[in-house]
């Protein structure tokens, strides 16, 4: 029997940098973290001994302001919810999961993208190329990269187990929208140009969408 360890989210992308820059500039060269970790030997009962170690990170260097990122609040609120509430299966119906399930993900992963920070997973991906392609959202971005992922893992593993990530993965991308942008996805842009014929040709019959000219000086 193969064995297989991988290595994902904060463990695959945090681990590159400390900036969007760096970060990126690795990724587009496909560089990664990953190595073999002597020190993690001495745990007998653990048997995959690779990780991604951030080497970046000198915590003599950080300062208060840093340090103080996430809070004591936050802290104690994280640890009492994790003692709190009960990991269980709730349903034997995989659908109710999948859909349930992929709702409260995009829930919360919404409240952390609105928040202008990240879980250090393949969210910090989608905000990266959020930046180099603004007319795809990050949820959008998101839910193409972690369909990817499924439909390998799907491959090797089951299709329908597949199919049902995917639907946890489209229900969560659709309630980060509704997250993010709000349950009104109504939109209004103001324009200021000298060019205003170009750009009203190409809203009303490219983008077959309207638009208002207001004259000023």
């Amino acid at each position: 029997m193969v064995r297989r360890v991988v290595v994902t989210g904060m463990g695959a992308v945090s681990p590159l940098g400390n900036d969007v820059e760096t970060s990126f500039a690795r990724l587009k060269v496909f560089e990664n973290c990953v190595q073999v970790l002597p020190e993690l030997a001495e745990y007998k009962n653990l048997n995959a001994h690779i990780g991604c170690r951030t080497a970046f990170m000198r915590p003599a260097e950080w300062t208060r302001k840093t340090t103080r990122t996430m809070g004591d609040v936050a802290m104690y609120a994280l640890s009492f919810f994790i003692d709190l509430i009960p990991i269980r299966e709730l349903t034997g119906n995989i659908m109710l999961a999948a859909v349930f399930g992929g709702m409260l993900m995009g829930i919360g992963l919404g409240m952390v993208v609105r928040a202008g920070a990240t879980t250090g997973g393949t969210d910090m991906v989608a905000g990266i190329l959020h930046d180099f392609l603004p007319s795809f959202s990050i949820p959008m971005i998101l839910l193409v990269i972690d369909g990817m992922v499924i439909l390998v893992a799907a491959l090797y593993f089951s299709v329908e187990a597949g199919l049902y990530a995917l639907l946890a993965c489209f229900v969560s991308s659709k309630a980060m929208d509704t997250v993010i942008k709000g349950v009104n996805t109504a939109m209004q842009f103001t324009i200021i140009t000298a060019e205003k014929e170009k750009i009203v040709n190409r809203i009303l019959y490219d983008m077959n969408r309207g638009c208002t000219d207001i004259s000023a000086t």
